[in-house]
């Protein structure tokens, strides 16, 4: 309880760079919305399944773990359009709304895994490239089809929370490096149910 005491006002502090990592990150969500406002890129039949076990989800109380004739790709996007579906109907564009956020999601994370590993400076320069894309790349970010936008959100996250295990707490080198392998373990259970690629990404 005393380390979450100490640390829970540096993780509130937000300094220039936070800001501008935050402007960042809100202007490639925002360019990203418009885009899927516009209804880009065209639903094709692989997002119309995800978009069925979302409806089976939020209306019919199912639990589905893979995509339909798809038995190694999770449905983590139909779990988040779910409750979306719910509140605002079912369209392209709430079940899309998913894809954003696990952008927006892997953003941040690359950032802090950036500032950690190098400096909160080249940490932007890294948002900052990740913010272009290319029609192609825009096209795997938004259209929830699974696996994609979740290969490299899981991957960032699992490389920054093993390193921030290493380094948060105090204490003999062995059990940093348990508290490690700890993490990154819970969190590959859950990514090898996205992408089987996580099976080689974790290990």
């Amino acid at each position: 309880m005393t380390y979450w005491t100490q640390k829970l006002p540096k993780y509130l502090r937000i300094g220039p760079y936070g800001l501008a990592a935050t402007a960042i990150i809100t202007l490639s969500v925002l360019f990203r919305t418009i885009l899927v406002v516009f209804h880009f890129p065209e639903i094709n039949s692989d997002e119309g399944k995800m978009g069925i076990e979302a409806m089976h989800i939020a209306f019919q109380g199912q639990h589905p773990i893979y995509i339909y004739d798809q038995p190694y790709l999770g449905v983590l996007e139909a779990y988040i359009a779910a409750p979306i579906f719910r509140l605002f109907g079912v369209s392209d564009i709430t079940l899309r709304m998913g894809m954003i956020i696990l952008f927006a999601l892997f953003m941040i994370t690359m950032y802090w895994l950036a500032s950690l590993l190098y400096s909160k400076r080249l940490a932007l320069v890294t948002l900052v490239l990740l913010s272009f894309a290319t029609t192609d790349m825009l096209i795997q970010q938004l259209r929830a089809v699974g696996g994609a936008v979740e290969l490299i959100f899981f991957g960032a996250l699992g490389l920054d929370s093993g390193n921030r295990a290493l380094g948060a707490y105090p204490g003999p080198a062995v059990c940093a490096v348990q508290r490690a392998v700890d993490s990154r373990f819970l969190l590959s259970r859950v990514a090898f149910t996205c992408h089987p690629l996580f099976a080689t990404g974790f290990a």
